[in-house]
């Protein structure tokens, strides 16, 4: 799933653990300005395959860092039993912004699920 990110002006990733296929990171740079412009036009452009995007299989180790809140970006599908491994670090230009447990839940899954029902189990002892 393409997608912006909401309001992170920086997102920094470092790829920890390789996935055996897939999981290439692909980005469409800067097609939002300052990320509040909704450039339809541009965004049709990039899912028809008309607008150009950067695509790489990064091996563990590699830094990515980009402009999420005007980047149009995603990870493709992953392939075989090795999971990828990512560390997502964000930056917003207002303290204290974090993602809600549904979009933790979208864009990391169920295992991301699980830690928040094992959690809320535990609080309720």
């Amino acid at each position: 799933m393409l997608e912006f990110a909401s309001s992170n002006q920086v997102v920094l990733t470092v790829l920890l653990q390789q996935c055996d296929g897939g999981g290439a990171f692909e980005c469409a740079s800067n097609v939002r300005g300052d990320g509040s412009d909704q450039d339809f036009e541009v965004v049709e452009a990039v899912l028809d395959g008309k607008h150009p995007t950067t695509s790489s299989r990064a091996k563990a180790g590699t830094l990515n860092f980009f402009n999420g809140s005007s980047s149009l970006h995603r990870v493709t599908e992953v392939e075989g039993p090795t999971r990828r491994v990512v560390a997502v670090l964000s930056y917003d230009t207002q303290p204290g912004q974090h993602a809600t447990r549904e979009k933790n839940v979208e864009q990391y899954g169920p295992r991301v699920a699980n830690i928040y029902a094992a959690r809320d189990a535990m609080s309720q002892k």
